[in-house]
């Protein structure tokens, strides 16, 4: 970090002092009475304003883009009424809108409907149709789930969980076998996972924070987002100590998979690290 001021009181360049502990001023600049502040001299208010103003602007269109098509002309989609609330096509908000083509008809729902539709089904289908929802279509919905997610947006449209810890179990590994197949693995059941014992489960998490370190060791900056994933990795394995419920660490398993899965960029190598320790067991 530098010193805010500008060098001298000609100069436009910024002091290349360190900042006095607690203070955005170096020991020099702090006793100048007429201080010149650098992001003053070159406006750099004005043009963060404009950048995040862009910045923005991308975001929104980014985001009405992966909702699919009709988000801004909703005549053209097949269906009139939502499949859950019955809200009319017109009266969504076009950030709780999703919609996909399927036959030469797009169909279009709240993104909590079709969230909670596909949540307990490793291989999601339109609910209008009973067709699969192909590849494309299930990662824009997730993409836009997690944007949601991110914003503190509810995906279901009770946002009280009342569902029994079954039910939350299962869902969580559901998730992660619906973008296990997403990445091009095969078939995937939660049963896999949700019936691995308390003994075969450190086993299985022990196997993938290896492999995870080893993935890690690519990158040899400690910011890379691969050491948190080590962390959280290492942390789980941590609980097996104190937590007796198996069904609570299989729980914890599967949501920090989950976590891991929707960080990661790209998340095939880690789909690739839960196969194969699922294969090593």
């Amino acid at each position: 970090m530098k010193c805010a001021s500008c060098k001298n009181k000609t100069s436009t360049d910024q002091c290349t002092s360190k900042p006095l502990k607690g203070m955005i001023l170096c020991g020099k600049h702090v006793k100048v009475k007429n201080l010149r502040l650098w992001k003053d001299v070159n406006n750099l208010d004005d043009k963060v304003i404009i950048i995040q103003k862009v910045w923005r602007g991308y975001l929104v269109r980014h985001w009405l883009n992966i909702a699919g098509p009709g988000v801004l002309n909703r005549s053209i989609c097949h269906n009139d009424e939502e499949l859950v609330t019955l809200d009319e096509k017109n009266s969504v908000n076009p950030f709780d809108y999703f919609a996909f083509e399927e036959k030469g008809k797009v169909y279009w729902f709240d993104v909590r409907s079709i969230s909670e539709n596909c949540m307990l089904k490793v291989q999601p289908l339109n609910p209008y149709t009973r067709e699969p929802l192909s590849i494309e279509i299930r990662r824009r919905l997730r993409q836009i789930c997690i944007k949601r997610h991110r914003k503190k947006l509810s995906n279901m449209h009770n946002s009280s969980d009342k569902r029994s810890v079954d039910e939350i179990i299962l869902s969580t590994w559901t998730h992660v076998c619906q973008i296990i197949i997403e990445n091009g693995f095969f078939d995937m059941s939660p049963l896999y996972f949700t019936s691995l014992n308390k003994t075969r489960l450190f086993v299985f998490n022990t196997i993938i924070q290896k492999d995870l370190v080893a993935w890690t060791a690519e990158h040899t900056s400690k910011l890379s987002r691969r050491h948190r994933y080590v962390f959280w990795m290492k942390r789980l394995i941590g609980e097996f100590s104190t937590v007796a419920d198996s069904k609570r660490l299989v729980y914890l398993t599967g949501r920090v998979l989950v976590t891991i899965l929707n960080d990661c960029s790209d998340n095939y190598v880690i789909c690739f690290i839960i196969m194969s320790a699922l294969h090593r067991l």
